[in-house]
C-alpha cells in the first residue's frame, strides 16, 4: 500500500478497530490491538491481538481460530494493505497476568 507511515497508521487504527471488524458472535471479542511487526524474513508486516472476553468457553474457541484470522484478512484485503497479519489470540486476563 502506498501510504506513508502516519496515514497507513490511521488506516489501520480505522480497519482494525473492534467496531469496524465483523467478528463472530461466539467467541466474544472485547479488543483488538495491533502493531507493526518485522517477521523472520525481515517483511515488514502486523501483529494482532485478539483480547477475547475472559468467559470465553473451550468449545467456542473450536473453529473459530481461522475465522477470526479471515475477518482480519478480509478488512486488510479490503482496504488495499498488503502487510501480513500475525494473530496473537488471548483473553484479558491472560493478558493481565503476562509481563510487561
Amino acid at each position: 500500500m502506498a501510504l506513508d507511515t502516519k496515514d497507513l497508521h490511521q488506516t489501520l487504527s480505522k480497519v482494525l478497530s473492534r467496531r469496524a471488524l465483523k467478528f463472530p458472535l461466539k467467541p466474544k471479542v472485547i479488543d483488538v490491538r495491533w502493531r507493526p511487526y518485522v517477521d523472520s524474513l525481515g517483511e515488514d508486516a502486523l501483529e494482532v491481538r485478539i483480547v477475547l472476553d475472559n468467559d470465553v468457553r473451550e468449545e467456542d474457541l473450536r473453529g473459530a481460530k481461522a475465522k477470526l484470522y479471515q475477518v482480519v484478512q478480509d478488512a486488510l484485503f479490503k482496504a488495499g494493505i498488503d502487510l501480513f497479519p500475525y494473530l496473537r489470540i488471548s483473553t484479558q486476563a491472560e493478558l493481565d497476568e503476562s509481563p510487561g
